[in-house]
């Protein structure tokens, strides 16, 4: 009797089965991983674009937008995140001018990768706010000050008229013609108690509107409130502390960086007022001196100045932003204050502030809010539904 082997059939057929079950879970497992890799990296994107919306809102004060007219927008450039995605901005204004606060549209697109082709785009609503800490003035004094004007230049012919040494019009900076919106009006130049506190020596001046504004309401709080902080409440939170005592500074103070990121950890680091493209524009800190602070050095800084004590400038140093000071202000050798100041002249008002030859201080909103943009300036987002997402 013949008989039909079925053996070598039946594993054939065992084995195209096996492959046909192995191939498609290949194909299912390929098309999970690709899948699970497509969500991951939408998501990155998605956070991106959330984290550039944040970022922009929080870069506000030193960007161009407050130069943004009705209908006018700004792009920015690609920034990278800490994890590689990265994200670019475009910031709309949408307001028709009459808004009580400018309002604005950010549509923020996100990618996880510069060689993904992943994207999302979030838009944020937003309305400017001031958080501005001061200004009423280019000085805010209470007690005497005295302005001593310099003599003329060598080689000088003819009358001298000295510039003021004092001046309430408002300057936006040579370097921030992009970052400022057009000056506004001018405030009154020096802000006292009493103007029988002024003194005008060598034919110095103060230039304002008015140039001495008496007010009665100036006293011991001229150094303690700002804006919708205290004093107090900034000095604790101070990025720059210098110990009680006299503090002397030499030598330069300036921006200072290390491998593309600004060094914060340098106590002689105040930023960099005078260049946009420094990794350091960005950083305007809270300087707290807890007692007198004599600055020798030259150079440049910007933020918000605090000293318990009395302060000295003697060298050509620049500082751009809010100089707040319990005891008295000394400024001569060429150093200037670009933004305001407020002075109470010690405890009991006895002390004499003085603005010496070469030196001055002029007021600038510009810098004041730049300053103050830590204090809830800038730009915060509408009420109610404010985010969404935009395919």
């Amino acid at each position: 009797m013949k008989r039909n082997g079925f053996v070598l059939p039946l594993a054939l057929v065992v084995m195209v089965a096996l492959s046909v079950v192995a191939v498609t879970a290949l194909q299912v497992t390929t098309a999970d991983l690709l899948a699970n890799r497509s969500m991951r990296l939408a998501s990155r994107a998605l956070f991106a674009a959330e984290a550039g919306a944040d970022q922009t809102m929080a870069r506000w004060s030193t960007g161009p937008y407050g130069v943004l007219s009705p209908g006018d927008s700004v792009t920015t450039g690609w920034y990278t995140l800490p994890d590689g995605s990265s994200y670019r901005s475009s910031v709309l204004r949408v307001d028709d001018g009459t808004a009580p606060a400018p309002l604005f549209r950010i549509l923020t697109e996100g990618r996880p990768s510069r060689s993904a082709a992943a994207r999302r785009q979030v838009i944020v609503m937003v309305e400017a706010t001031s958080g501005e800490a001061c200004c009423t003035a280019g000085v805010a004094v209470r007690g005497r000050i005295r302005l001593r004007a310099p003599n003329a230049p060598k080689g000088w012919k003819g009358p001298w008229t000295p510039p003021p040494q004092v001046d309430g019009r408002d300057h936006v900076p040579s370097a921030w013609a992009g970052f400022c919106p057009s000056p506004g009006e001018p405030l009154p130049g020096i802000r006292v108690d009493d103007d029988r506190n002024v003194t005008l020596q060598r034919g110095a001046s103060a230039e304002g509107d008015p140039p001495v504004w008496e007010d009665r309401a100036v006293g011991p709080s001229v150094a303690d409130v700002l804006g919708d902080a205290t004093y107090d409440q900034l000095a604790s939170g101070a990025s720059v502390v210098f110990t009680a005592g006299t503090t002397r500074l030499r030598g330069t103070i300036g921006p200072s960086a290390s491998k593309g990121e600004c060094r914060t950890d340098d106590d002689q680091n105040w930023g960099a007022p005078t260049t946009p493209a420094s990794a350091c524009w960005d950083y305007l800190p809270v300087i707290h001196a807890r007692g007198n602070l004599r600055i020798d050095a030259k150079g440049e800084g910007q933020g918000i100045l605090l000293v318990d004590g009395d302060l000295t400038m003697t060298s050509t140093f620049d500082f751009f932003g809010i100089v707040v000071v319990k005891g008295q202000v000394v400024l001569r050798g060429g150093a200037t204050i670009t933004g305001g100041v407020a002075a109470a002249n010690r405890s009991n008002g006895r002390g004499q502030s003085q603005v010496r030859d070469e030196s001055l201080i002029r007021f600038s909103s510009c810098a004041a809010s730049r300053a103050s943009a830590g204090l809830g300036g800038g730009a915060r987002p509408l009420p109610g539904r404010h985010w969404f997402e935009v395919p």
